[in-house]
């Protein structure tokens, strides 16, 4: 069976502070795995097991695309992406409380 991965994120969209929990789920190939890399979009590069769930955080309103590469043990590579939709923050009416200054 060729190697293939699939990435999943949930949530995929909302305001920041948007923390993601990420899961990869990689198939076929030959075993063991040699690596299973999350590119998170923003920079940021982590080493994430078959079948670990991480999260992360993203603190800036932009789309990210995250991508997890998986090589198996031939050197056969499989990838997937997934896109982060990190919106502005939201307005919760009576969240925010206006000072009066009474003179």
């Amino acid at each position: 069976m060729p190697l293939n991965v699939k990435l999943v994120a949930t949530p995929c969209s909302g305001p920041v502070p948007l923390t993601v929990s990420f899961s990869t789920v990689p198939m076929g190939g030959v075993l063991p795995y040699q690596s299973l890399v999350l590119n998170l979009g923003d920079g940021n590069i982590i080493a994430i097991l078959a079948g670990e769930v991480g999260t992360y955080t993203y603190l800036t309103p932009m789309e990210y695309i995250a991508k997890v590469t998986v090589v198996d043990s031939k050197g056969s590579k499989a990838e997937d992406s997934v896109i982060i939709n990190a919106t502005g923050t939201r307005f919760v009416p009576g969240e925010v409380i206006v000072g009066i200054r009474r003179g």
